[in-house]
């Protein structure tokens, strides 16, 4: 992790065994990051129309459709956690319950795309790249919230189909919103029988 003192932004990234950068991005605090990595990929993004696209043919860029509700339990996960916290276990006072760890934060928000998204038969996708902002958070286990969803680019590569879309999560009753995902899903061409 590289910042200064003081600064609100910091630039991470992961090394594999041999010192070769394998993933990379940006943390932040208080409140949107604007100019995070993720942002700036895309921003950079040569936006296409639906109708060159062949897996993702149906979507359009707006929001999709209804609200759906969802929720996850972290218990499955809490023994393959490899740096638990006492927050996952609901030992944090801090918290009415016991705080999603990423990784389940990450699956609840990808509940989402499993209901919503609408693809053109199958084809193995591929995670380009995820944000998790958490606005007034953090996600409770075991706590149902609301999903607003929406598609904010397509664009494609000789080998991929892309999709940038971001999900919000708010309290169901207050509409008080909780966290949200910003993702960019990879689809391969060579496994969708639309390029056979």
């Amino acid at each position: 992790m590289f910042s200064q003192p003081g600064e609100a932004r910091a630039r991470l990234w992961m090394e594999n065994e041999a010192g070769d950068i394998v993933g990379e991005g940006t943390g932040s605090c208080g409140g949107p990051d604007l100019q995070s990595e993720v942002r700036q990929r895309l921003e950079g993004q040569g936006i296409v129309g639906a109708e060159t696209l062949r897996i993702l043919g149906k979507l359009k860029l707006a929001p999709m459709g209804e609200d759906v509700i969802v929720s996850a339990s972290a218990t499955k996960r809490l023994d393959t956690i490899t740096e638990p916290l006492p927050a996952y276990e609901g030992k944090d006072e801090r918290f009415a319950g016991s705080v999603l760890p990423p990784s389940a934060c990450v699956q609840l928000f990808c509940s989402v795309q499993r209901q919503r998204l609408d693809l053109d038969g199958p084809a193995v996708g591929l995670y380009g790249a995820i944000e998790i902002e958490y606005i007034d958070g953090p996600l409770l286990a075991d706590t149902e919230y609301s999903s607003h969803a929406r598609i904010l680019a397509l664009s494609e590569s000789p080998k991929t189909e892309n999709l940038w879309w971001e999900v919000v999560l708010s309290d169901p009753r207050s509409g008080r919103e909780v966290a949200r995902m910003l993702q960019y899903l990879r689809f391969l061409k060579g496994s969708s029988k639309l390029y056979g």
